[in-house]
């Protein structure tokens, strides 16, 4: 009989995917953290390929940690991230900011960054300009996905004391960040929008 070769496995280059996770305290409100790891465990054992690489960093509180380094081992991945919990406030422009020179140490040819948050922004020291000045140096596209993000300035006021920006304004600084770099930006509300967003970035990548 014939051997049926799965054409996304055989073709294209190796990737080197530094997922960049907001594990905020708002996050946690309306199960978005839980959802997206309901999402990112399929995505990192069966949609990336063997030959593929992954990273997990994840920011709050005005840091971003290394989670997890460059692997081919996305199980070693997984475990990281299902212990991983939501706290702190969110420094999403300073993430933005620092995190692409990490994504560029991915030995792969192709290399990409997926920002995923809710887009709730309330400790960076950085604005959303220097975040992109600095991102564009490094020549690492950035695919951000807004998870959830709060559509009314009333949702945003809630989750942020005396907001200025507006979740127009959010939504936008996501595909700035994106269009700067040569990602894409999407924007999901329910698991089956977050499936399918990293689903086209994956092929996008392929």
């Amino acid at each position: 009989g014939s051997v049926q070769v799965n054409s996304s496995v055989a073709s294209g280059a190796a990737v080197s995917l530094t997922i960049l996770l907001d594990v905020s305290g708002s996050m946690a409100i309306g199960n978005k953290l839980a959802e997206v790891k309901t999402c990112l465990r399929p995505f990192l054992q069966s949609t990336l390929r063997p030959s593929d690489e992954a990273a997990l960093l994840i920011f709050a509180d005005g840091a971003v940690e290394v989670a997890s380094a460059h692997t081919t081992q996305k199980s070693d991945i997984w475990a990281v991230l299902e212990k991983t919990e939501a706290y702190g406030k969110t420094a999403l422009n300073d993430a933005v900011g620092v995190s692409p020179e990490y994504a560029n140490k991915g030995r792969r040819e192709k290399r990409a960054l997926i920002l995923i948050t809710d887009g709730v922004e309330n400790d960076s020291e950085y604005s959303p300009d220097q975040a992109l000045e600095v991102a564009r140096r490094v020549d690492v596209p950035i695919y951000t996905i807004g998870y959830k993000m709060p559509l009314s300035d009333e949702d945003l006021r809630r989750l942020k004391k005396g907001s200025t920006t507006t979740p127009e304004g959010i939504a936008g600084n996501l595909e700035r960040f994106s269009r700067a770099t040569g990602g894409m930006a999407f924007f999901a509300r329910t698991l089956g929008e977050l499936m399918t967003a990293l689903a086209e970035i994956k092929a996008e990548l392929s």
